[in-house]
């Protein structure tokens, strides 16, 4: 039997813009009730307004900054009233220009949102999601970024080398349980990220872009499909499979010019 998300509750971190919030729109239209985690209350609002509305979903939203200690156990606290069997770690920021020159504030924040809090709360919930008696599904997302080192985007790409691994990783230590993982890893994608990570305008962030719903609906496919992995796009399929094949010292060279826009300091 396939597997359906109807009558089953998510939670998704990073849901009120861009691919988060795409993601709750895909889960929504397949009757998934929702808990909705980000920073801005009156967009989660709005949002779980909308989405209940049009699919007759309930709806709960928890506002929160995931890159304050403790987050993780907090948030795992929330859900204990509606209790979720499906986990989408989506929350995550970008930063751009020379490692020298960026904000060492910001570059904490990122490691504390991309990687600890995602490690942390996986942490706390597989072990709820086995006690659940239901099959269940976590979706992390990764990013193309992290199949090598960027420069101007070096933070950051290094975060998602690690989501992507710890992934993969994960998908295997719990495989033959009633967990599985996947690994949700878009390439350009239209959204705020380009704003707030400083890209708009550049190369990235102008060729072979794709919208967030596009790659919300490949993710949450590959998810109920129980895919380890899934790089949206037929670009961005090409791009990863001739990794394999390109010598390092050529990849630099390429990697340097599709970003050297991106040099500049703030």
């Amino acid at each position: 039997m396939s597997y359906s998300l109807k009558d089953r509750t998510a939670v998704i971190t990073g849901a009120s813009a861009g691919i988060g919030e795409a993601l709750a729109t895909e889960f929504a239209a397949r009757g998934c009730n929702l808990h909705l985690v980000a920073r801005r209350r009156e967009k989660l609002e709005q949002l779980a307004r909308q989405l209940s509305e049009k699919y007759g979903i309930q709806t709960w939203i928890h506002a929160m900054d995931l890159s304050q200690p403790e987050a993780a156990a907090q948030l795992a606290a929330g859900l204990r009233q509606q209790p979720v069997t499906v986990v989408v770690n989506n929350a995550g920021i970008g930063m751009t220009g020379p490692f020298h020159t960026q904000d060492a504030g910001v570059i904490a924040t990122m490691l504390n949102l991309n990687i600890r809090f995602l490690t942390e709360f996986c942490h706390i919930m597989v072990p709820v999601l086995k006690a659940s008696g239901d099959t269940c599904r976590i979706l992390n997302v990764g990013s193309v970024a992290g199949y090598q080192g960027v420069h101007n985007f070096m933070p950051y790409a290094a975060t998602k080398a690690y989501v992507n691994n710890l992934s993969e990783g994960l998908n295997w230590e719990l495989h033959g349980s009633n967990i599985t993982v996947t690994c949700l890893q878009p390439g350009s994608t239209r959204s705020e990220f380009f704003d707030n990570a400083a890209m708009e305008g550049s190369f990235m962030a102008t060729y072979d872009v794709m919208t967030s719903g596009a790659v919300a609906r490949a993710g949450v496919t590959a998810m109920m499909a129980g895919k380890a992995f899934i790089v949206p796009g037929i670009t961005n399929k090409i791009k990863i499979f001739s990794l394999r094949f390109t010598p390092r010292a050529l990849l630099r060279r390429v990697i340097y010019w599709m970003f050297r826009d991106l040099a500049r300091e703030h």
